[in-house]
């Protein structure tokens, strides 16, 4: 059975809106359309939505930044409301009222249409779960962002019997987790990302053995020490450069790593193991050319975006915002 786990966010986004769209109720025909065309591979789809009904979201600089200068205006949900052509998608979506209200109606009417053609569809929203075969409310969660629960679905259609589970997403955070809790996942999982040319469908199970169990553990960590959603970033030192210092750590430093997250505080090896790596990425330089857990007292300067300095007080605070995954076999 081949189930696709999607984020149905990013499918809303990316709708287009023609001209007969004059209502809500155009706008979800349209929408399950597109779905339905676009997985009609699959024998099983879940849709699952971020939350937007939290007041202090952790997304909210982020949503302001993609907003820009355009004026935020809040459109009632009512199948017949009207949303015209100079209503534009992004416009649409700008209020995270409306999306919360947006996103129920979508997930409400794609059940009730699985439901008529005798398919089978699960769809998250808000801290619901609905599925068209079976009761799913042992999957409700509270959790705002897909990305957790994209792979909590996954693992859950693996649980029931899929051969091929397939992830449709263009984050980076998910694609991590998902590497992460591999060895609970089918074995032909794939991570399908990206449009037109940068399209791309990645076998998990080719990257899993490429790293090993070690740095496979370790990459959620690694991921929220060099920029994630809601991490901050090295002041002018990307991704290839963090992968690099990452790719060549010793095996301690990795082991040591790959703890974080999975206890309350971090340990005083993890700490070390995290400030070791921090210097290294920004200084650029070693002894021997291998990176090793040696005590880095000193804070390494975190750029203007990041919400701390990277000192082991705020290793602590973002250790506190990583989800306590499974590790591969054999880890914590």
């Amino acid at each position: 059975m081949r189930v696709s786990v999607i984020d149905a966010m990013v499918e809303v986004q990316s709708i287009d809106k023609p001209e007969q769209i004059q209502n809500y109720s155009h706008l979800a025909d349209h929408f399950i359309c597109r779905i339905c065309e676009k997985y009609e591979d699959s024998d099983e789809i879940r849709l699952i939505f971020d939350r937007y009904d939290i007041p202090a979201s952790l997304k909210q600089a982020t949503r302001q930044k993609r907003q820009g200068q355009q004026d935020v205006i809040y459109y009632r949900l009512t199948p017949s409301t009207l949303i015209t052509n100079k209503v534009t998608m992004k416009k649409l979506l700008s209020h995270t009222s409306t999306n919360d209200e947006l996103e129920k109606y979508l997930a409400e009417q794609t059940i009730e249409y699985a439901e008529r053609n005798r398919a089978r569809a699960v769809v998250a929203y808000g801290c619901e779960c609905k599925g068209t075969k079976r009761d799913m409310s042992y999957l409700k969660s509270d959790q705002e962002e897909a990305d957790t629960k994209i792979v909590l679905h996954a693992l859950d259609a693996t649980a029931n019997g899929a051969t091929e589970v397939r992830i449709h997403s263009p984050d980076t955070d998910v694609f991590i987790l998902a590497l992460r809790r591999y060895s609970d996942l089918c074995q032909h999982t794939v991570f399908v990302t990206g449009k037109g040319e940068n399209y791309r469908t990645i076998e998990i199970q080719t990257i899993v053995r490429a790293l090993g169990p070690l740095k496979t553990a370790a990459l959620p960590s690694f991921h929220a020490l060099t920029e994630a959603d809601n991490t901050g970033s090295f002041t002018k030192k990307g991704k290839p450069t963090c992968w690099s210092v990452f790719n060549e750590a010793h095996d301690d430093v990795i082991q040591a790593l790959s703890q974080l997250g999975t206890s309350d505080l971090p340990s005083n090896e993890t700490l070390e193991a995290v400030e070791s790596i921090e210097m290294v990425v920004v200084y650029q330089e070693t002894e021997t050319g291998q990176i090793t857990t040696t005590p880095a007292h000193t804070g390494c300067v975190a750029s203007s975006d990041s919400p701390c300095p990277l000192t082991a007080t705020s290793m602590e605070q973002r250790d506190r915002t990583q989800s306590s995954f499974a590790s591969p076999e054999g880890f914590s």
